[in-house]
């Protein structure tokens, strides 16, 4: 059910943001499966980037009882996700893309698992895709040895691998659940990143701070996937391209950066390299220019950012090095105590 703007301030126990950009061409399915969602009340955040497909519009009268944030200018992704943030006051909140679709229970099952121990901070769904159903899109963010992030799981079938709880190193930003108190711990989103590896320097920063993340098998979403940057694709380049630069220059500590510093070159110049062969190398070269002199100045980079540079890592791991990026939980005491109270 979903809670609105009258209804009682504890009506609603989880806040869904869903950031969106032109996208009268997928959000009218997301906010359907979000229609269909039990065994919570919710109260719904939608924040139009400054589309101008009539997104707004149409909101106002198909969808009356969620609250609509429109950005008077188009700031990304991560700034339109973190509008939401600002005016979410629940003690779980949810971020969904507008181009996935939640099945029923993802919110009931993200919040039972949550609630069954006080050290998960986050929780990640089983998310497949859209257009083929039964292969794994994401159950969570992990980074390789040589400074590639990606999605686990991603391209398998979905199968028994994937049924029992786990410990994961991320997030993916396509769907989420984290407790209110693990995002005040954390802070918003950096929003100088604007799209691409936000969610992984969120997931450093939470993990500097002790905060683990749980995959729950119960909660599942389905995801078109980048519905959004297939228009702009030059821009999505750059952005990957620069702040996958950025983000590791941040957290990664300089020991760990030097031991990994042949796989840290070879991933950036074949990921020049790729984007060379589909055309688009001036776009990634760009990109990886305006990251390396990022990393190298001490310039915040925006909302939630940490000012930080190569050799600056507040983590006390080592993040190219950090075990099993999927680890079954057997005992929820198998996880780590965080540094901060996450208890609703």
């Amino acid at each position: 059910m979903i809670a609105t703007d009258e209804s009682p301030a504890h009506a609603a126990q989880i806040t869904v943001v869903i950031p969106t950009w032109n996208g009268m061409g997928v959000l009218p399915q997301c906010l359907a499966g979000v229609g269909r969602l039990v065994g919570t009340q919710l109260r719904v955040i939608v924040v139009d980037d400054a589309s101008d497909d009539g997104t707004a519009d149409w909101l106002a009268v198909r969808h009356p009882d969620v609250l609509v944030i429109k950005q008077p200018t188009r700031r990304g992704f991560a700034s339109a996700v973190n509008a939401g943030l600002r005016r979410s006051s629940t003690p779980y909140v949810a971020l969904l893309n507008n181009d996935a679709v939640p099945e029923p229970r993802w919110l009931e099952a993200s919040i039972q698992t949550l609630e069954a121990s006080p050290t998960y901070g986050v929780c990640v769904p089983r998310i497949t895709y859209a257009d083929a159903p039964t292969t794994i899109n994401s159950v969570g963010l992990y980074l390789r040895w040589y400074g590639a992030s990606g999605d686990i799981g991603i391209g398998k079938p979905d199968g028994s691998t994937y049924d029992q709880r786990a410990e994961v190193f991320g997030f993916t930003g396509c769907a989420v659940v984290f407790r209110s108190h693990a995002l005040e711990a954390v802070g918003m989103l950096d929003e100088w990143l604007e799209a691409y590896c936000e969610d992984l320097d969120w997931t450093l920063r939470a993990r500097a701070v002790g905060i683990r993340f749980v995959y729950c098998p119960d909660a599942r979403v389905r995801h078109r996937g980048s519905a959004t940057f297939r228009r702009i694709p030059d821009r999505a380049v750059f952005l990957q391209c620069r702040n996958s630069v950025v983000v590791l220059a941040r957290h990664v500590p300089f020991r760990s950066a030097l031991r990994s510093a042949l796989g840290l070159a070879a991933f950036h110049i074949y990921h020049v390299a790729v984007n060379v062969a589909r055309g688009q190398g001036l776009s990634a070269m760009r990109g990886k220019i305006a990251g390396i002199r990022h990393a190298l100045s001490r310039a915040p980079s925006g909302a939630g950012a940490v000012p930080l540079r190569v050799g600056d890592s507040l983590l006390h791991e080592d993040p190219l090095r950090s075990g099993p990026p999927f680890r079954v939980i057997e005992r929820p005491t198998e996880m780590v105590t965080p540094h901060v109270n996450l208890r609703s």
